[in-house]
């Protein structure tokens, strides 16, 4: 499915969702997170500079491209 936000158009696997009701979904320039109806989190996007919230120092990429779960 696709995400569109102002001027631009986020394109997702439609695949990583599958099945997945999402209730909820916030962005920035190049990074976004959504909450599905069961309270999961996914994100995705640039995490450059630490946007994702994912730990540079172990995770080593520097973009997520597929929707990753957010386990606590």
């Amino acid at each position: 499915f696709n995400i569109t936000h102002h001027s631009y158009t986020v394109s997702l696997k439609r695949e990583k969702l599958e099945g997945i009701y999402i209730d909820k979904v916030s962005g920035g320039a190049h990074h976004s997170i959504a909450l599905s109806k069961q309270g999961n989190l996914f994100l995705w996007g640039s995490n450059q500079r630490g946007q994702l919230g994912l730990d540079n120092l172990i995770f080593k990429e520097k973009k997520v491209f597929d929707p990753l779960k957010v386990c606590f």
